[in-house]
């Protein structure tokens, strides 16, 4: 959505709500939330605008970062599979069928993929330590040190294992509901399970990034379920603004009209943002916070938006 936004409706329907994703996003390169950004949320927080996180990571994940700072929000998390409050309190959620996960996880383990499931349980897995394994690499591939990568782990930010099946019949007779698959893995081995996976009736398949796959319910996408938390806050979609990067981003930014992209946000989302900011690692979201806190209540909102304007 690269329209143009009148003037009126900036200084009509002001911003109320701030959505934002965390990884790539919110977060900086060491996967850490900058004081400075916490800060700005917390004074716009004061002033009547709402926060919500919008990420594919758990609920545990996401609070374990955000909530250190003080920060309370509503969490879109897992993808759009589900969402809770600052406090867990589960608000939605789009669980596979059982039809669904069973035919999705009985390709995964015929193919030997290492994977995890997000659900009504806790994090859980076939093969805890292939996860971790995993997890430990893709860290420090993307630039962080083993220490402090393990580090991550352990504190549970990334993939901490609650459950672990042996069997199949296991995993169905709990009858956890599971909002979430998600493997690492990457080149012409993903092309080939995405192959298989997308002629699957009911599923989305997205990425956080160019090594992982993210597999949901089709109803079970960050905007559409964005749209229903909107609709039941008696939010306009011209009153809120999104942040992003990545492609489990896209539903967000195709359905809202205000939509940010980051400097390093992959090309899909540049195409469709409406809006632009300097990456996640030179402070982008805290730029445009700044903007909308020094703006607000007055006509300088237009004016301020500008700068960012792609």
């Amino acid at each position: 959505m690269n329209g143009k936004i009148s003037k009126e409706s900036w200084l009509i329907k002001m911003i109320k709500q701030i959505i934002s994703d965390l990884d790539g996003t919110l977060l900086n390169g060491q996967h850490i939330l900058d004081e400075s950004d916490s800060r700005l949320l917390e004074e716009l927080q004061r002033k009547g605008i709402a926060f919500a996180v919008a990420s594919g990571r758990s609920y545990d994940s996401a609070k374990g970062i955000v909530g250190r700072y003080g920060l309370q929000c509503d969490y879109i998390i897992l993808n759009g599979a589900a969402v809770c409050s600052d406090a867990g309190e589960l608000l939605d959620e789009v669980p596979f069928s059982k039809e669904q996960l069973q035919a999705i996880v009985e390709i995964l383990l015929e193919c030997k993929q290492c994977f995890f499931m997000y659900g009504s349980n806790g994090t859980s897995s076939f093969d805890g330590k292939g996860i971790c394994e995993q997890c430990l690499k893709m860290l420090v591939h993307h630039g962080l040190s083993e220490n402090v990568a393990k580090q991550l782990i352990e504190e549970g930010q990334f993939h901490h294992i609650d459950v672990e099946y042996e069997r199949m019949e296991d995993l169905l007779e709990e009858k956890a509901r599971i909002y979430k698959i998600e493997l690492f893995i990457n080149g012409h081995e993903r092309e080939a399970l995405q192959e298989l996976l997308k002629d699957m009736e009911g599923i989305s398949i997205t990425t956080s990034g160019y090594d992982n796959i993210e597999i949901t319910s089709n109803r079970a996408q960050k905007g559409i379920t964005l749209e229903r938390y909107c609709e039941k806050r008696g939010l306009s979609k011209e009153e809120v603004l999104i942040f992003g990067d990545s492609l489990n981003d896209c539903s967000m930014f195709e359905r809202f009209p205000f939509a940010i992209a980051m400097a390093n946000a992959c090309d899909e989302i540049k195409a469709i943002a409406s809006y632009s900011t300097a990456s996640n690692t030179e402070h982008g979201v805290a730029k445009v916070l700044q903007a909308l806190n020094e703006a607000q209540g007055s006509s300088d909102v237009l004016k301020s938006f500008q700068n960012f304007k792609k």
